[in-house]
């Protein structure tokens, strides 16, 4: 959770978390008064001789405590090469400090977000009789948020009545096609000749009387008589039309005696 900051520095607008929050951050506006710092450290004593004062004659004008103390602090007024100063004395630790342990303040706790508003509607209760007990904004509210309460969408539409198959043809125009002259019956003969263009009489030798079949003669033009044969009232030419009815009985124009 985002802590919104103060300004400490300035006593307007206190309130009691302005009052935490700068006493936690920069030690302000506590409700207890702060512990004083320690005391400073005590000031060593100054040293027993000025080494700088009166060097220059330092042989004659010297005491011999001030020459022993100067050349062994700081190589002046040795009769010799001074010897090596002696390592400073490692200082005692300080004795530690004594204070008187501060009041704590409690730390500064934000207040608890709010809890939530109820919902608007129990989507439990009455549930057994929702479709009746319920109103339309509850209906609606519960639908939405707990799946409850919606309305029964209405059953798909049957399908169309599958259509009757067709009747049957009353003949086969392909049985017999081998010796539908002589094997065919007058009413075949007329159905096939009107509805599959076979077993057609080409009136010639007289009505009803097909002609004979013509031996084929070399050099003339043959026909295939099954391409196009579903088309062949206004695919074929003239001369397919009567080269494939004198020859398989296809392609026949059906003449009326």
């Amino acid at each position: 959770m985002r802590v919104v900051g103060f300004d400490c520095t300035t006593s307007m607008f206190m309130s009691l978390e302005k009052r935490g929050y700068c006493c936690m951050q920069q030690g302000v506006f506590c409700t207890t008064t702060p512990c004083p710092p320690p005391p400073p450290p005590p000031t060593p004593p100054p040293p027993p001789f000025d080494c700088d004062a009166g060097y220059n004659n330092w042989v004659m004008g010297w005491s011999i405590p001030k020459k022993v103390y100067c050349c062994m602090h700081v190589s002046r007024g040795c009769p010799t090469a001074p010897p090596p100063p002696p390592p400073p004395p490692t200082a005692p630790p300080p004795p530690p400090p004594v204070t008187t342990p501060c009041p704590t303040t409690p730390p500064w706790t934000p207040p608890p977000p709010p809890p939530p508003p109820p919902p608007q509607f129990d989507c439990a209760a009455g549930f057994n009789y929702w479709w009746t007990g319920w109103s339309e904004p509850k209906k609606e509210w519960c639908c939405m948020r707990e799946g409850r309460g919606c309305p029964t969408p209405a059953p798909p539409p049957p399908p169309p009545p599958t259509p009757a198959p067709p009747p049957p043809d009353p003949y086969d125009c392909d049985a017999g096609f081998g010796n539908w002259v002589a094997g065919w019956s007058v009413g075949k003969k007329d159905w096939c000749c009107r509805h599959r263009g076979r077993g057609c009489s080409v009136p010639t030798a007289g009505c009803g009387t097909p002609p004979p079949p013509v031996a084929p003669q070399y050099g003339l033009p043959t026909f295939d008589c099954n391409a196009g044969f579903d088309r062949w009232s206004m695919g074929w030419s003239e001369e397919k039309k009567l080269w494939c009815c004198r020859h398989t009985g296809r392609g026949c124009e059906a003449t009326p005696c």
